[in-house]
């Protein structure tokens, strides 16, 4: 059995999509091609859909003005922090590593920052996030993906 469930009818031989059929949730993994580089799948964690109102504040992420729960677990590597979340009924492990590559933030979206003007997931796109946090290429650098670049679900 393949552990990606698909949400779309893509175009054979293209990553375009004829039809798409459900909804990503929050809190699902899922897989999509990289809005700057189509030729690239990611994994990535869905945090906003349509509509939704997100801004990051230290390391939280609030989601239509309420944090996604976050409780620190142990770790026995130094320089690393792991992190328990939940979304939507959906639990999941973060990491943020003293190790990761330094993330160029002047290359975020400024609005995602913002808890005054909060970013509104626009339609027909959805917010993503590593779950490397400190070290993940994703909707803080890429932007919203559109639906149509997403390629599935990944089932856990």
């Amino acid at each position: 059995m393949s552990p990606l469930t698909p949400y779309p009818i893509p175009v054979p031989l293209t990553r375009y999509t004829v039809y798409q059929w459900g909804m990503p949730k929050r809190g699902e993994v899922i897989t999509c091609c990289s809005p700057r580089r189509p030729d690239v799948i990611v994994l990535k964690r869905v945090i906003g859909l349509p509509g939704d109102k997100i801004y990051l504040a230290d390391g939280v992420v609030y989601v239509n003005g309420i944090a996604i729960p976050r409780a620190e677990c142990p770790s026995d590597t130094p320089g690393e922090r792991i992190f328990m979340e939940m979304l939507d009924g959906v639990t999941w492990r973060t990491l943020e590593s003293e190790q990761s590559p330094a993330m160029n933030t002047a290359n975020t979206y400024p609005d995602w920052y913002s808890e005054d003007i909060p970013h509104e997931v626009p339609d027909g796109m959805v917010f993503v996030l590593g779950d490397h946090r400190n070290g993940s290429i994703d909707s803080r650098y890429l932007g919203d993906v559109p639906l149509g670049l997403v390629t599935g679900k990944v089932r856990e």
